[in-house]
Order: structure tokens, then C-alpha cells, then sequence
């Protein structure tokens, strides 16, 4: 439709996503290995019981950003003797923004520009995704992880640029809900929620 001589597109999220990526040449990305990437049926439970190290950008409630030997299994000394277990790089991600939420043997990592929430299981030497959380929108902040209050749920929030704030379901990576949190059309989002 013509507005004023400026094409006025009404587009869903998914089409406005593949119009700038033409727009501004990037290269779609088949993300086929995230597929090759999910774990096998003995790995893919998510064991949310399991004590948490990292629930939030803080680490705590009180944001000392600081483990204990205890939470990460190693102390200082520890840190000269380390070598490269795994890496994991991500299509058509350049910039890592997000805190990471950490369970047991489980690493919950928004990753931004994909958009997307992984589920990492990191029990072995080679890593694989329980599950992963899609958002046609650029995820913004970190992965809160908590209990969700009256129910027992285990859960974890976190933002987009919109910013919409998204719940999901810590298990199994199903939405709960997403909630607008924008107060302008100039509205962002960048600290990660505390449950």
C-alpha cells in the first residue's frame, strides 16, 4: 500500500527477517547441524533438580558475579593447567551478549542474533543441544533460572529487543508466555529479568 510515497509492508516476523536479510545481503544460514547437534535419548533429559551454579547475570540474587572453588569445580590455581575441551561457533552470530543460566550438566545460552535459547548438555567431552528455543526476534539478555512461584515449575526468563520478556519451561524449552515490557516505540531491554 502507498503512504505518502513511501510502500508501506504489513509482514509477518518471519518475512520482515528474510526482507532485511535480502536487503542487507546476509546470507540465509541453514541451520541443519543444529539438528545434527541434538542429543541422542540418553542425554536429552533435563535434570532441573540438579543444584544450580549460575541462576541469573549476578550469579546470585545479590549479583556478586563470583563462583565458589565448590560451584566451579576449580580454584584459581586451577587455571594454568587448563586446556580446550569443546567451542561452539554460531551461524550468523558475531556478537555473544548473553549470560548463561547453569544446572547441573546443563548450560541454558541465549544466543542473540540467531534469536535462539540453547539447552546444552556438557556431561561429556562432546556437547549436544536437549533442546533449543527459537524467537524470530534477536534475543537481548541473559537466561534467568528459578521456580516459578505457586507452582514448583522450573523455568527460565529472558528478553528480546522488542523487548517482549519470555518464559519457558526449563525441561523442556516450551514458551509459557512472552510479555511486551516496552514503554516507547524507542523501548529496550537489556537486563536480564530475576525470577
Amino acid at each position: 500500500r502507498m503512504h505518502h510515497g513511501l510502500l508501506v509492508l504489513w509482514l509477518s516476523e518471519g518475512e520482515r527477517s528474510t526482507l532485511i536479510d535480502f536487503i542487507v545481503g546476509r546470507a540465509v544460514v541453514d541451520d541443519a547441524w543444529v539438528e545434527k547437534m541434538m542429543c541422542p535419548a540418553s542425554r536429552g533429559a533435563v535434570n532441573v533438580n540438579a543444584t544450580p551454579t549460575v541462576t541469573s547475570f549476578g550469579f546470585d540474587i545479590r549479583n556478586y558475579r563470583q563462583l565458589t572453588k565448590r560451584q566451579a569445580g576449580l580454584a584459581t590455581a586451577d587455571f594454568g593447567n587448563l586446556e580446550l575441551a569443546w567451542a561452539l561457533g554460531f551461524a550468523r552470530t558475531t556478537t555473544m551478549r548473553a549470560q548463561a543460566a547453569v544446572v547441573g550438566n546443563t548450560v541454558f545460552l541465549p544466543v542473540a542474533e540467531a534469536g535462539q535459547l540453547y539447552a546444552i548438555d556438557i556431561s561429556t567431552d562432546t556437547p549436544c543441544f536437549k533442546w533449543v528455543y527459537r524467537n524470530p526476534i534477536p534475543l537481548r539478555t541473559g537466561a534467568a533460572f528459578g521456580t516459578l512461584p505457586g507452582s514448583g515449575r522450573k523455568v527460565l526468563v529472558f528478553g528480546d529487543i522488542a523487548p517482549l520478556v519470555h518464559m519457558v519451561d526449563a525441561t523442556t524449552g516450551q514458551e509459557i508466555w512472552r510479555q511486551s515490557v516496552r514503554l516507547t516505540s524507542l523501548s529496550n531491554g537489556t537486563a536480564t529479568p530475576v525470577i
